[in-house]
């Protein structure tokens, strides 16, 4: 009664789908750490080439068992890309206790088409794309320096500017080794810090 209008708002929310099937491995590979991102094309943040902030990323993630077996939550039906992603990396920075992350690299597995009220089934063969590890063993005069982060980092160019990303890490153990992965096949900077 304070003379403002009010309307009927009518939402039509896109029908939901579900994506499961199997991620195809060879014999030994192990798939516990890594994941599923499924990113619906009609992903609002995805709009000029953007990427989803860390937060959604994480809410578009699909578990992999250790048979290599998974299912989606509900997803709308229409396309989405589907990714396979290695961890993410959480590293002590050193200064009072404090720590950064950085999201896991992925590997794009392809488009799938999810179609409403069938069973939409689709296994990926990551034979080709199998991650690995490296094992860094660390010796300064002679000490240990257990205390100490190896970094796995590729060279990356934004134009005229290079730097590193960090693409895997971890905090050396105590008798000086530390194995880094999983993390794509390539050639990276070890840093030690």
């Amino acid at each position: 009664e304070d003379g403002r209008s009010t309307a009927d708002l009518e939402l039509h929310l896109p029908s939901e789908a579900v994506l499961k099937g199997r991620v195809l491995a060879p014999s030994g590979a192990d798939l516990r750490k890594m994941h599923l991102l499924m990113v619906p094309d009609a992903f609002i943040g995805l709009k000029n080439g953007f990427e989803p902030s860390h937060a959604w990323q994480r809410r578009m993630r699909v578990a992999i068992g250790v048979d290599g077996h998974y299912e989606s939550g509900p997803l709308p039906v229409g396309s989405l890309r589907v990714h396979l992603g290695m961890p993410d990396t959480l590293l002590p920075t050193g200064y009072g206790g404090g720590a950064i992350e950085w999201i896991g690299q992925k590997i794009d597995l392809g488009q799938v088409v999810l179609q409403p009220g069938t069973q939409n089934v689709k296994d990926f063969d990551i034979g080709d794309h199998i991650p690995g590890s490296v094992r860094v063993h660390t010796n300064v005069q002679g000490a240990s320096n257990y205390d100490s982060v190896v970094e796995l980092c590729s060279i990356r160019s934004n134009g005229a500017s290079r730097f590193l990303r960090t693409e895997a890490g971890a905090p050396l153990e105590r008798d000086s080794w530390v194995q880094v992965g999983p993390l794509i096949p390539g050639s990276y900077l070890v840093v030690v810090r």
